[in-house]
């Protein structure tokens, strides 16, 4: 795939050297992948293990509205720490909030990078204003380039560990929190985390041990 962007380079470029600022003053520039994510009441159903000779595992879905639940959510390029926001809906006023939530999550940061894609939420003038005022600097993906957000993997993981084949379709509620309990294990520094989502690799981290 290739993205239509005539301004792929440069702003991959602008990426990188935002990451190679944080890598080189991790204290003092944060360098942050976006993104917002939809999950649903009913479940993903997707292939799954079977023990031989067991009751074939059925997902049962409950009638009526397959309600959803919308994340915000931020990924520190190099310490793997996860910050993030769920809502009923992901809108301007959110989106605000959730801005606010994150210069607060790095108190003490001089520069805060937040690369983003081109969801034209995302250049709404409130938006732009709330983040000039938190000193949050937005860089943009170029278009159709969503293998460039690492956050994407976050994703895919949370649909494998949770939402795959769940049977809570009739308790939404007890669903919203295994997905807040399964997104707490990366609000702290998380190499795990990193790795999965392929910005460290297992050769990094054992040279970084030895």
């Amino acid at each position: 795939m290739r993205s239509p962007d005539p301004e792929y380079r440069a702003k991959w470029e602008r990426i990188l050297q935002a990451y190679s600022e944080a890598v080189a003053a991790p204290e003092e520039v944060i360098m942050l992948f976006q993104d917002e994510f939809t999950y649903y009441r009913k479940a993903e159903i997707s292939n799954q293990w079977q023990t031989k000779g067991a009751e074939i595992a059925k997902v049962i879905h409950k009638h009526g509205p397959n309600t959803k639940a919308r994340i915000a959510a931020t990924l520190n390029a190099v310490t793997g720490k996860l910050t993030y926001l769920q809502r009923n809906k992901i809108g301007v006023d959110e989106l605000a909030k959730f801005y606010q939530q994150v210069r607060l999550a790095y108190p003490d940061a001089k520069v805060i990078y937040l690369v983003q894609d081109n969801w034209p939420v995302h250049k709404h003038d409130q938006l732009i204003e709330q983040l000039e005022t938190d000193g949050i600097s937005p860089l943009f993906l170029p278009t159709y380039a969503s293998w460039l957000n690492p956050i994407e993997k976050l994703w895919r993981w949370l649909r494998q560990e949770v939402l795959h084949n769940h049977q809570l379709s009739h308790q939404f509620k007890s669903l919203r929190k295994k997905v807040v309990e399964w997104l707490e294990a990366f609000v702290d520094e998380s190499i795990e985390l990193l790795i999965y989502v392929g910005l460290l690799s297992k050769a990094e981290v054992d040279l970084y041990q030895y």
